[in-house]
């Protein structure tokens, strides 16, 4: 039997890849004449780039740059080894925003989304253009920011000039004083392409838009998430006039505290599903075609879990190629009902054997092996 494991990461508790290995455990103490293949996988959030680096066999480049806070530190982004490049994927790069600009880099006394900028995320992809690295992508999971990317822009060359035309850098809490929007020489951006990879379609602004939905995890209260809101509702005005064409409200505007609205407007970036991304480039769908039953996960499903993440897109390949899909998580909020969401053949949840979540998340590499033990029986 040949048996496909393609999970996320459990959030706050184990990686893809350390489900994958867990699970796999537990499967050979039972089942040991099975052909096991592990595909890590993810959609677009944080610890996106971890996983395709693995895939793909991705080398890492280290550059100086700058946190959210414009702290100094020394960050990375992806490339293929220099004989892949030479043949097939010559100047491609990888980023994601969580490895400079991310939540996690910060304590929790320094969250906050009035503060925080992606420059440092800027500085490092112009850096990486200027090694040659022209066609980058960006996975967004995992921001502390919310300003748009215009950080980002002004890492690349733009100018944001306030009502005594001095440029500054624009965080979430000066996006009301820019009044001029300069754009670089096209020598500074020249043949630079960007792609944001996302694993959500929130618009722009309004009730279910960045500031609203997504500010709060960043450290905002309720009065800054409505400065945020309306700071945003006027560069997004700002941003719609400089581009011809309004950048808040299509499906993912509002990602990473509003990254592809901003750089959609300003640098043409182009908006990917995470899943459908990863999928694609670690060539998830042929090996679902060779197995015999697929396995696949996430920390906790939800309603959140069908749009678009890991879990929904692995059922709709299963679905695709007629192949049993055994689903694995944290906690199950769906109960029964999950099965037939997803088209599985059963979900096993970690809390229906933990004491609590306290002891689910400190113990689910060993739930998960005694789980992938009782699978397939």
């Amino acid at each position: 039997m040949k048996i496909l494991i393609a999970p996320d990461k459990f959030k706050g508790s184990l990686s893809a890849h350390a489900v994958c290995t867990a699970l796999s455990r537990g499967i050979n103490k039972s089942k040991g004449s099975t052909s096991i293949r592990t595909h890590p996988m993810a959609d677009g959030g944080d610890g996106s780039l971890t996983v395709i680096a693995a895939h793909l066999n991705l080398k890492k480049q280290y550059l100086e740059t700058t946190d959210a806070l414009g702290k100094n530190i020394v960050s990375s982004f992806c490339t293929y080894p220099d004989a892949i490049s030479r043949q097939t994927s010559a100047g491609r790069s990888y980023f994601e925003l969580a490895e400079t600009s991310g939540l996690a880099k910060l304590s929790p006394i320094e969250r906050n989304p009035l503060n925080t900028t992606t420059y440092g995320t800027g500085k490092l992809m112009q850096k990486a253009r200027h090694l040659g690295f022209y066609k980058q992508h960006l996975f967004l999971g995992g921001s502390s920011t919310h300003d748009l990317g215009l950080g980002i822009a002004a890492g690349v060359g733009f100018q944001f000039l306030d009502k005594n035309n001095k440029n500054f850098i624009p965080t979430g809490g000066t996006l009301n004083k820019i009044k001029k929007i300069v754009p670089p020489s096209h020598s500074q951006i020249s043949k630079q392409e960007i792609n944001l990879i996302c694993d959500v379609k929130n618009p722009l602004t309004g009730p279910e838009g960045a500031a609203m939905t997504y500010a709060f995890q960043k450290g905002a209260d309720l009065p800054m998430a409505k400065k945020l809101e309306a700071d945003t509702k006027y560069a997004a005005d700002l941003l719609s006039e400089y581009c011809g064409r309004d950048i808040s409200q299509f499906p993912g505007s509002g990602a990473a505290g509003g990254i592809p609205a901003g750089l959609s407007a300003l640098l043409n970036a182009k908006i990917l599903p995470g899943f459908d991304f990863i999928a694609d480039i670690t060539h998830l769908e042929d090996h679902i075609k060779e197995a015999d039953i697929v396995i696949s996960g996430e920390g906790r499903l939800d309603r959140q879990s069908l749009q678009g993440k890991v879990p929904s897109g692995v059922a709709k390949l299963c679905q695709k190629w007629n192949k049993p899909l055994i689903l694995v998580t944290g906690q199950n909020t769906l109960g029964d009902e999950a099965t037939s969401l997803f088209g599985s053949r059963e979900v096993h949840s970690i809390l229906d054997l933990a004491n609590s979540v306290e002891d689910a998340m400190d113990n689910a590499e060993t739930y998960l092996e005694e789980i992938g033990a009782g699978l397939l029986g």
